[in-house]
């Protein structure tokens, strides 16, 4: 059983609401409020619809929608060259030399590149020359590597001092941790939570809590969003930026450093907000 499964039993089990596991490895369960009837699987909530998960999913689309809105890294994306046939109408340059050349055109050097979609930080490279650029590229659009995709993003680098994951319910922030990195190792991986050492560490400093929600809230005024967790991340010129979405968090590395109680709080809030 998953911890987020795990976590949405025991809000069960608090708040006196009848549940029913589904499957045999127990990551499917109903939950039903009269007539409704509610399902989780893995990580997933029934909060989000499809087609706003598939805008989260795809850092592109996420970008266009939200850049004008909330303070986000300038991003560009390109289409591999060597795409399928049925992208080929989507494709603008035709060689990597090319995209190279307009990626000069555009940023000044380091450069960000990552692949449109995935997570974990795969396939997510920090490039301070254009040899660098290239080799992103190659890996990014190599059709036999697992981690492949046909659209890759160029952005522009944050110094980043600090990063968040804010959890919100129903546009409201429940749950704030930094992915603390202060007392961790790089061992290759951009993404925090792959260092050596670290930590989620929950924040209840009112400042902090304060200014991201001043940065998160005019997202909820652009789109309706149920449930989200919004990666966050805080500069060296003291500003907030906002990175990507997640349409289901995964709560593992926060529950082994901090505990169940908040997680099993978040879910009880959920199951209440889709009691009403």
């Amino acid at each position: 059983m998953l911890t987020n499964i795990k976590m949405l039993i025991l809000a069960c089990q608090k708040s006196s609401i009848a549940y029913e596991i589904l499957h045999p490895n127990q990551n499917v369960v109903k939950v039903k409020f009269g007539d409704r009837e509610y399902y989780f699987t893995n990580y997933s909530t029934p909060l989000t619809s499809q087609s706003v998960a598939e805008i989260f999913k795809d850092k592109q689309y996420f970008y266009q929608i939200f850049q004008g809105v909330v303070r986000m890294p300038r991003t560009l994306s390109f289409i591999s060259p060597y795409c399928d046939e049925k992208y080929l109408e989507y494709l603008e340059f035709s060689s990597i030399d090319k995209i190279i050349t307009e990626i000069k055109k555009n940023f000044a050097l380091p450069v960000i590149l990552k692949r449109n979609r995935g997570s974990g930080g795969n396939n997510v490279f920090k490039c301070t020359d254009l040899l660098e650029v290239r080799n992103a590229l190659d890996h990014i659009f190599n059709i036999n590597s697992k981690n492949y995709d046909y659209v890759a993003l160029v952005q522009e680098p944050i110094h980043i001092v600090k990063e968040y994951r804010s959890v919100c319910l129903n546009h409201e922030q429940i749950v704030l941790y930094e992915k603390d990195i202060s007392q961790a190792k790089f061992t290759g991986n951009l993404s925090p939570f792959h260092w050596e050492g670290a930590i989620a560490k929950q924040i209840d400093d009112v400042h902090v809590m304060q200014a991201i929600n001043q940065l998160i809230k005019p997202i909820f005024q652009k789109m309706a969003i149920a449930y989200v967790g919004l990666d966050i991340a805080f500069d060296n010129q003291g500003n907030y930026w906002l990175i990507e979405a997640n349409s289901h968090p995964n709560f593992d590395i926060f529950i082994r450093d901090n505990g169940e109680e908040a997680i099993v709080q978040l879910f009880q809030k959920i199951l209440e907000y889709l009691k009403t």
